[in-house]
């Protein structure tokens, strides 16, 4: 049970645990070290997001601070971008933008 808390705590799923058991009860090792490299890539991923989401929103701050020290209008499209961001879809939404 402990195992099965630890492997939870990693962000694996009750049935990718059960999936690295064999039929004798025990763990397979190679099962397990396979899963261990998907978590590592959906962690890669999420990281990657959060680093697109940090800069944007560092990006919009910057123009709006901007924004309220000169008095120039702010464009309500790049908010609106920001404000709507989904990360499943922000490569695409990104590469849109920029002619891509």
């Amino acid at each position: 049970m402990i195992l099965v808390r630890d492997a939870q705590r990693l962000g694996f799923s009750l049935d990718t645990i059960r999936g690295v058991f064999l039929e004798d009860g025990s763990c397979s090792k190679s099962l397990t070290i396979e899963q261990i490299d998907i978590r590592m890539d959906e962690i890669r991923q999420i990281e990657a997001n959060l680093t697109m989401q940090r800069e944007g929103l560092l990006r919009l701050r910057h123009v709006l601070e901007e924004s309220l020290r000169s008095g120039a209008p702010v464009v309500c499209a790049s908010v609106q971008r920001t404000e709507s961001y989904r990360p499943e879809q922000n490569m695409i939404t990104r590469n849109a933008l920029n002619g891509r």
